[in-house]
């Protein structure tokens, strides 16, 4: 990502298509058009797992999102959270991308998720008073959970319930803030604790700590 485009390099020929650039109008970035492409920096960035879709998040009072083809740099959806929202954190998309889930910097850090194919809001919900840092779908099929992980805390949600759930330490490890989260194709999560630890996680449950550094 540079800016406001999305660049997707052709290695073997060393050509680059975009999403986004060309000709814009002659306005502000709060109040240009972005219906068809990103407007400002954008500051989050996911790719599905067969590397056919990307889905990037923009800065701004009224961030927009977008799920484009990551080979030939078409908009599949664009998405437009809420005034207030200052910017889009983290993104994500499901396991059949069908769903994208995204974080945003108000204080409240909210969460969304989105129904690609129609654009619509499936959720909204309070994230946590802390920043959230990362936001992942579980990778295993048929599977639409998500965790977010964050400054001293981690939870688990569920948009067809619209659950959500901490999670819950049982004496296995230490609390502490996490920069990452990412999901198996067993459903099983993992998070990198900035104590050098890998957290795995049965369900919201911590089943065991990893030593990586």
């Amino acid at each position: 990502m540079t800016a406001a485009l999305g660049v997707i390099l052709d290695q073997s020929s060393n050509t680059q298509k975009f999403f986004g650039g060309g000709q814009v109008d002659n306005t502000a970035k709060n109040v240009a058009n972005d219906e068809n492409a990103h407007t400002d920096d954008i500051t989050a960035l996911t790719m599905s797992s067969d590397q056919q879709w990307a889905a990037t998040g923009q800065v701004g009072s009224a961030p927009s999102a977008f799920v484009w083809n990551a080979r030939t740099g078409e908009k599949r959806q664009r998405f437009k959270l809420n005034k207030g929202a200052r910017g889009v954190n983290a993104i994500a998309l499901s396991n059949d991308c069908t769903l994208v889930a995204c974080v945003d910097l108000h204080d409240e850090h909210n969460v969304y998720v989105y129904d690609v194919a129609s654009g619509a809001l499936k959720m909204r919900e309070k994230g946590d008073t802390n920043k959230i840092f990362d936001i992942c779908f579980s990778a295993k099929p048929g599977d639409n959970s998500f965790g977010t992980a964050g400054s001293k805390h981690i939870k688990f949600w569920n948009p067809d319930t619209l659950k959500q759930e901490k999670g819950i330490l049982g004496g296995k490890g230490e609390m502490t803030s996490y920069a990452c989260i990412a999901y198996d194709n067993n459903g099983v999560a993992y998070t990198g604790g900035v104590n050098s630890q890998i957290y795995v996680w049965n369900g919201r449950d911590l089943s065991s700590t990893i030593k990586a550094h």
